[in-house]
Protein backbone atom coordinates (compact mmCIF):
# COMPACT_ATOMS: atom_id res chain seq x y z
CA UNK A 1 0.00 0.00 0.00
CA UNK A 2 1.22 3.40 -1.03
CA UNK A 3 1.04 6.06 1.61
CA UNK A 4 -1.81 7.65 -0.33
CA UNK A 5 -3.99 4.35 -0.53
CA UNK A 6 -4.50 4.10 3.80
CA UNK A 7 -5.89 7.64 3.76
CA UNK A 8 -8.52 6.53 0.61
CA UNK A 9 -9.53 3.27 2.37
CA UNK A 10 -10.18 5.32 5.89
CA UNK A 11 -11.99 7.76 4.17
CA UNK A 12 -13.87 5.12 2.79
CA UNK A 13 -14.46 3.48 6.10
CA UNK A 14 -15.54 6.84 7.50
CA UNK A 15 -18.38 7.42 5.03
CA UNK A 16 -19.49 4.01 5.10
CA UNK A 17 -20.55 4.77 8.87
CA UNK A 18 -22.35 7.62 7.84
CA UNK A 19 -25.75 7.22 8.35
CA UNK A 20 -27.94 5.68 5.28
CA UNK A 21 -29.54 8.20 4.01
CA UNK A 22 -25.94 9.64 3.25
CA UNK A 23 -25.65 6.52 1.03
CA UNK A 24 -28.74 6.21 -0.23
CA UNK A 25 -30.09 3.51 1.83
CA UNK A 26 -32.85 3.81 4.40
CA UNK A 27 -34.56 6.70 5.74
CA UNK A 28 -33.96 6.93 9.98
CA UNK A 29 -37.65 7.79 10.85
CA UNK A 30 -38.61 4.96 8.31
CA UNK A 31 -35.97 2.54 9.62
CA UNK A 32 -36.71 3.08 13.59
CA UNK A 33 -40.77 2.71 12.67
CA UNK A 34 -40.04 -0.76 10.81
CA UNK A 35 -37.59 -1.85 13.23
CA UNK A 36 -40.74 -1.28 15.92
CA UNK A 37 -43.95 -2.23 14.04
CA UNK A 38 -42.02 -5.74 13.08
CA UNK A 39 -39.49 -6.94 15.00
CA UNK A 40 -39.34 -10.94 13.68
CA UNK A 41 -38.41 -9.01 10.17
CA UNK A 42 -36.36 -6.99 11.67
CA UNK A 43 -34.63 -9.96 13.31
CA UNK A 44 -34.28 -12.29 10.19
CA UNK A 45 -32.94 -9.07 8.18
CA UNK A 46 -30.29 -8.92 10.63
CA UNK A 47 -29.67 -12.28 10.83
CA UNK A 48 -29.74 -13.36 7.05
CA UNK A 49 -29.81 -9.96 5.11
CA UNK A 50 -27.22 -7.40 6.66
CA UNK A 51 -24.74 -9.26 6.21
CA UNK A 52 -24.47 -8.89 2.35
CA UNK A 53 -26.65 -5.84 2.01
CA UNK A 54 -25.51 -3.98 4.90
CA UNK A 55 -27.79 -2.75 7.77
CA UNK A 56 -29.34 0.24 6.15
CA UNK A 57 -29.64 -1.92 2.75
CA UNK A 58 -26.66 -0.64 0.86
CA UNK A 59 -23.84 -2.53 0.30
CA UNK A 60 -21.00 -2.25 -2.05
CA UNK A 61 -21.21 -4.85 -4.71
CA UNK A 62 -24.81 -5.55 -4.46
CA UNK A 63 -28.42 -4.64 -4.86
CA UNK A 64 -29.93 -1.92 -3.13
CA UNK A 65 -32.65 -3.21 -0.61
CA UNK A 66 -33.39 0.11 0.90
CA UNK A 67 -33.64 3.61 -0.01
CA UNK A 68 -35.47 5.82 -2.29
CA UNK A 69 -37.24 3.72 -5.00
CA UNK A 70 -34.99 0.07 -4.22
CA UNK A 71 -37.61 -2.15 -4.59
CA UNK A 72 -40.08 -0.45 -6.80
CA UNK A 73 -37.79 -0.52 -9.83
CA UNK A 74 -37.57 -4.26 -9.86
CA UNK A 75 -41.17 -5.64 -7.66
CA UNK A 76 -44.43 -4.81 -8.81
CA UNK A 77 -45.94 -5.37 -5.40
CA UNK A 78 -45.78 -6.57 -1.88
CA UNK A 79 -46.02 -10.71 -3.22
CA UNK A 80 -43.71 -10.07 -5.77
CA UNK A 81 -41.04 -9.29 -3.55
CA UNK A 82 -42.10 -12.42 -0.83
CA UNK A 83 -41.93 -14.54 -3.98
CA UNK A 84 -38.67 -13.34 -5.10
CA UNK A 85 -37.36 -13.57 -1.61
CA UNK A 86 -38.82 -17.39 -1.31
CA UNK A 87 -36.73 -18.30 -4.57
CA UNK A 88 -33.51 -16.56 -4.12
CA UNK A 89 -32.86 -14.95 -0.54
CA UNK A 90 -30.82 -15.43 1.02
CA UNK A 91 -28.19 -17.57 -1.14
CA UNK A 92 -26.79 -20.95 0.10
CA UNK A 93 -27.69 -23.28 2.38
CA UNK A 94 -28.48 -20.59 5.20
CA UNK A 95 -31.88 -20.36 2.95
CA UNK A 96 -33.24 -23.71 4.91
CA UNK A 97 -33.29 -21.88 8.29
CA UNK A 98 -36.16 -19.40 7.58
CA UNK A 99 -39.74 -20.52 7.80
CA UNK A 100 -42.56 -19.47 5.71
CA UNK A 101 -43.49 -17.17 8.49
CA UNK A 102 -39.71 -15.25 8.88
CA UNK A 103 -40.02 -14.50 4.92
CA UNK A 104 -43.45 -13.30 5.34
CA UNK A 105 -41.60 -10.75 8.02
CA UNK A 106 -38.80 -9.94 6.37
CA UNK A 107 -40.92 -8.53 3.47
CA UNK A 108 -43.34 -6.50 5.73
CA UNK A 109 -39.85 -5.36 7.37
CA UNK A 110 -38.55 -4.15 4.08
CA UNK A 111 -42.06 -2.52 2.56
CA UNK A 112 -41.92 -0.24 5.86
CA UNK A 113 -38.44 0.60 5.79
CA UNK A 114 -39.66 2.17 2.04
CA UNK A 115 -42.34 3.87 3.70
CA UNK A 116 -44.77 1.75 1.90
CA UNK A 117 -48.57 1.08 3.46
CA UNK A 118 -49.05 -2.35 4.49
CA UNK A 119 -52.23 -3.41 5.76
CA UNK A 120 -52.71 -5.28 8.59
CA UNK A 121 -52.55 -8.42 9.16
CA UNK A 122 -49.89 -8.59 6.43
CA UNK A 123 -49.57 -11.76 4.65
CA UNK A 124 -48.78 -13.40 1.29
CA UNK A 125 -52.26 -12.79 0.60
CA UNK A 126 -52.49 -9.32 1.78
CA UNK A 127 -48.91 -8.50 -0.07
CA UNK A 128 -50.76 -8.99 -3.28
CA UNK A 129 -52.56 -5.56 -2.84
CA UNK A 130 -49.77 -3.49 -1.68
CA UNK A 131 -48.24 -1.65 -5.08
CA UNK A 132 -44.77 -0.51 -5.14
CA UNK A 133 -45.12 0.67 -8.55
CA UNK A 134 -47.47 3.32 -9.66
CA UNK A 135 -50.16 1.81 -11.85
Amino acid sequence: MTRRQPLTFFAALLLAGCHGNALGGADEGNLVAARKAVPDGTKVFNLYCASCHGEHGVAPGVVPVMGPGALRSSFGTGLDLLRYLEATMPPGPSARDLSPADYVAVTEYLLRVQGVAVPEPFDARSAASVQLRAR
